[in-house]
């Protein structure tokens, strides 16, 4: 509800705050938006909780990169063994591919034949958003932001985020068969 205002101390709009002060205003559980020891940990902790409270199949974390000097390029998708629940390590990593393979095949097929596969990697316990969850889960790192010169343009063509989010929507149903 995105004319729901304001946060009290930041008059911001909730819809516009993180998630752990979206959750709480909106009465979740103190389990799902307090559940890190830092302010920053409960908002990374609050998005796969708040999964799990409402019985969500899978869960995915959407980002874009950083870190490559300005020049690095492409998509990974990462999956996590180390997860909290261990038994949907196997079913993360079927995900975390069928996403990445979808992703790249569009890019290459209909916007950028050279787009770079940086394949599914694993974050090793290194993601909360991706080892919380009592769920199958992957985060996608779509493209490097701070490559001025190719990944951020393409981040805002409107072309490229549609077809991106569509090859997301057909690696869960390349998951599902």
């Amino acid at each position: 509800n995105q004319s729901t205002c304001c946060h009290p101390a930041e008059n911001v709009a909730w819809w516009r705050m993180g998630a752990r002060y979206w959750l709480e205003h909106n009465g979740l559980p103190s389990w799902v938006w307090n559940a890190g020891s830092t302010e920053s940990g409960s908002d990374i902790y609050a998005r796969p909780l708040f999964a799990d409270y409402h019985g969500s199949d899978i869960y995915i974390s959407h980002h874009t990169n950083a870190g490559g000097g300005g020049t690095a390029n492409g998509t990974i998708t990462f999956r996590d063994t180390q997860m909290n629940h261990p038994e949907h390590e196997a079913a993360s990593y079927t995900l975390a591919l069928s996403i990445q393979n979808s992703i790249v095949d569009a890019i290459r097929e209909s916007y950028d034949g050279g787009w770079y596969d940086r394949g599914v990697g694993d974050s090793q316990g290194g993601f909360g958003e991706i080892r919380i969850p009592d769920r199958p889960a992957c985060l996608i790192e779509l493209a490097f932001h701070d490559n001025c010169s190719r990944d951020a343009l393409y981040l805002v063509d409107n072309f490229f985020r549609s077809l991106s989010e569509w090859a997301v929507y057909k690696g869960i149903c390349d998951y599902y068969g």
